[in-house]
């Protein structure tokens, strides 16, 4: 039923579908796990094959994925592929392209149905709450890293996403700095090179200082503190 829904999805892309650009075809021949080797998942993915396929079941990624508005099918490894890609490696959409046969507005649609399939997820994973009970421990290594903060656990940065300009709410996402369309992000890394937190999407126009105020997390880094019964900074 599975390759049946693909047959029929393709069949509908047409010819016209093919071509994006005068320098390269797309073929939308499905794309696996099983066609990259693990040197190469490691590289563009930061996961080899059987990591993959277990992040698949602990997100739990459905084998098909249909996008809604235009109608685009796409099975689960290909969403993951694209997904770990664009968020590991920055890859352009023409680089994606060549690596998941598919045109950049199909793999721009299937990114962003992976993103709210998983934000949920994320959202409760990744939050400082979760290393609680260790974040002094992190703090004093770090400290013996040579750190000048005692009680330092980790570091906090704005990151940001370059995307195709939107149809609606172009000013929003425009950002002047970078001159470019683009999503922001607020990421807390800990001193054991990990995510304890983020926050976002924002508007690419968003100041870092206003991603700041609204994440809450100055209020929550108290409220920690307290509960510990020490000071934790970040």
């Amino acid at each position: 039923m599975i390759v049946q829904a693909m047959d029929d999805c393709l069949e509908d892309l047409k010819e016209a579908e093919r071509y994006w650009n005068y320098a390269c075809a797309i073929g939308n021949v499905l794309r696996a796990i099983a066609d990259f080797d693990d040197e190469w998942l490691r590289q563009h993915c930061r996961f080899i094959g059987w990591e993959v396929r277990e992040l698949m079941r602990i997100l739990q990624i459905p084998p098909i994925i249909k996008v809604p508005g235009s109608g685009r099918v796409f099975t689960g490894e290909e969403g993951m592929l694209v997904m770990l890609q664009r968020l590991a490696s920055l890859e352009n959409l023409s680089h994606l392209s060549a690596t998941s046969d598919r045109l950049p507005t199909a793999i721009s649609e299937l990114h962003n149905a992976m993103l709210d399939h998983i934000y949920p997820y994320a959202k409760r994973a990744l939050r400082l709450e979760v290393w609680e009970v260790e974040l002094p421990r992190l703090a004093r290594e770090l400290h013996q890293q040579g750190c000048l903060i005692t009680m330092c656990c980790g570091f906090i940065d704005g990151t940001i996403f370059k995307i195709r300009r939107p149809t609606e709410g172009e000013d929003a996402a425009y950002n002047g700095w970078k001159r470019m369309h683009a999503t922001k992000y607020q990421v807390v890394v800990l001193s054991n090179f990990t995510i304890g937190d983020y926050d976002g999407p924002h508007a690419g126009s968003a100041g870092d200082r206003n991603i700041l105020r609204r994440s809450n997390v100055e209020d929550r880094l108290r409220d920690i503190s307290r509960r510990l019964g020490c000071t934790v900074s970040i």
